[in-house]
């Protein structure tokens, strides 16, 4: 009887090994229904600690793979956006980009955090993103820089002897009146475009720039030197083809007294620019000599002589300490020689980060990361793969 029965299940226990799914490669079940196959997917702070590793080595391209693949795991960890806006910033020089990914930061974490704290770094990195969009947009073929903004600005063309850094200095006086008025433009996005396209062409003309730079309208003028000190100033708006489209009223006035000269011009301005003045005209005067040390500063600024900048710029504040245009403009000189080459707050901040905005998942970052992030000293190449990433392998030792 048992041997009976040993035969009889014997076929239906072979029935049933066969009935098994094959656990191999096929993705499909005995159901009729078809497996979902599973993948492993990587673990984002091993991935975060592999670009902290490659970016301590100046290996830039790997860090930022690395660093991407684990925002795409992990896209609420704001460290990650830190880190990416690091490797753009101090290997491949590109602040446009360390901007964009500093903006996904303030939004993903609110910019009262870090406002007080970044908002320094992000201004400076805003000005060489500027100086860089200037550079590119000198080359062939590339898009009108300033399409799409109301307002640009061109140099007065100058008739007699009159010193080309007051009229230049009236000029950016009277853009500086316009930007508290109107809220735009950024003064010194404009005059920077400018600084470079006069020089690749130092002998371009007004409606040449405005159809270069694109603008809705662009302000220039004439001013004509009528001696004993007085000058007459014509401002004129021209279109993004390079057509004139407003011609003001002559101004005429002493170099001695700015104040009613630049009062005039502010309003023939506005009358131009289509916009009413509130009373009293809001209106920075500065006095001749001030100007003439403002420019300078102004345009060793332009030309990145920084510290050459601010002594020009504190000289002039000196004569002429109410002079907002002067104490912003020596804002920018200051905050870009204290953040240049400086990204250690930065870095303070990354691991400031480390408890947002999950503090158990902090805890086990910290657990797998065992070194902290250093910054590296800049490089005379920045943005390439390291030649030797490896570590050597050490040498067996007998037992």
């Amino acid at each position: 009887m048992k041997t009976r029965l040993k035969f009889c299940l014997l076929p239906i226990l072979l029935l049933l090994c066969c009935a098994r799914p094959y656990q191999g490669s096929t993705p499909f079940r005995n159901t009729g229904m078809q497996d979902i196959p599973t993948f492993h997917v990587p673990d984002p702070g091993k991935l975060e600690s592999l670009a902290y590793t490659h970016f301590g080595q100046k290996d830039y391209v790997r860090a930022l793979r690395y660093a991407y693949q684990a925002f795409h795991i992990d896209p609420a960890d704001p460290r990650l956006l830190l880190l990416m806006g690091l490797i753009y910033e101090q290997g491949f020089n590109r602040p446009d980009l360390a901007l964009q990914e500093y903006s996904r930061l303030f939004s993903l974490i609110g910019p009262k955090r870090l406002e007080k704290r970044m908002g320094p770094r992000m201004q400076y990195l805003l000005r060489k993103a500027q100086v860089r969009a200037a550079n590119l947009a000198l080359q062939p073929d590339q898009p009108p820089p300033l399409k799409g903004q109301k307002l640009a600005v061109f140099p007065f063309q100058i008739q007699g002897p009159t010193q080309p850094a007051l009229a230049q200095g009236m000029l950016d006086l009277l853009l500086y009146n316009l930007h508290n008025l109107l809220g735009y433009p950024d003064p010194f996005q404009l005059q920077v475009l400018t600084h470079m396209y006069l020089q690749a062409f130092p002998w371009g003309t007004p409606s040449e720039y405005a159809a270069w730079a694109g603008a809705d309208q662009t302000l220039t003028g004439h001013l004509i030197d009528l001696g004993d000190h007085r000058i007459q100033i014509t401002l004129q708006l021209l279109d993004a083809t390079g057509q004139t489209v407003y011609t003001s009223t002559p101004v005429a006035g002493n170099w001695g007294d700015l104040t009613e000269l630049s009062s005039d011009l502010f309003r023939e301005a506005a009358k131009g620019l289509e916009v009413s003045l509130p009373t009293p005209v809001p209106n920075d005067v500065i006095a001749p000599i001030t100007l003439m040390a403002y420019v300078q500063g102004r345009n060793a600024y332009l030309e990145g002589n920084l510290t050459q900048a601010r002594q020009f710029l504190n000289d002039a504040l000196a004569m002429q300490p109410d002079a907002d245009l002067i104490a912003q403009t020596l804002a920018w000189v200051e905050n870009d020689l204290n953040n240049t080459n400086h990204p250690q707050l930065l870095v303070d901040i990354y691991w400031e980060l480390e408890t947002l905005p999950d503090p158990e998942r902090a805890l086990s970052r910290r657990l797998q990361n065992t070194h902290r992030l250093i910054v590296p000293s800049e490089g005379e190449i920045t943005g390439q793969e390291t030649h030797d990433p490896f570590k050597p392998p050490r040498p067996e030792t007998a037992p």
